[in-house]
């Protein structure tokens, strides 16, 4: 799991949600692909993208220690660990649907 940063964006290599720089906001303004509408600071969506490589990565489903940095990220983001799992796993069923059920979802 990595997370790749440049002054405009955040990526991982195990998921496609991505983190930007606002643009025309505060230099400090980011946003998460799965958590639009909120405006975040660099650290809440550096935690946005932990906590989606922990969702994302099924070899953690059973690692405590990753469970509850997930949790930390979520709270972070002043969500609840069962709430990102949620708006992630909808995402990501969005993708697998296809553009059709994307749409009309």
């Amino acid at each position: 799991m990595s997370i790749y940063i440049d002054r405009w964006s955040m990526t991982s290599d195990i998921t496609p949600e991505t983190a930007e720089r606002a643009v025309g906001g505060p230099s400090e303004v980011w946003r998460l692909s799965w958590l639009p509408g909120r405006l975040l600071s660099f650290d809440q969506a550096r935690a946005g993208m932990e906590l989606d490589e922990i969702v994302s990565d099924p070899a953690l489903v059973h690692d405590r220690m990753a469970l509850a940095r997930g949790a930390m990220c979520a709270d972070a983001l002043g969500i609840i660990w069962e709430q990102a799992v949620l708006l992630l796993y909808k995402r990501m069923a969005a993708r697998l649907a296809g553009p059709a059920v994307a749409a009309a979802g």
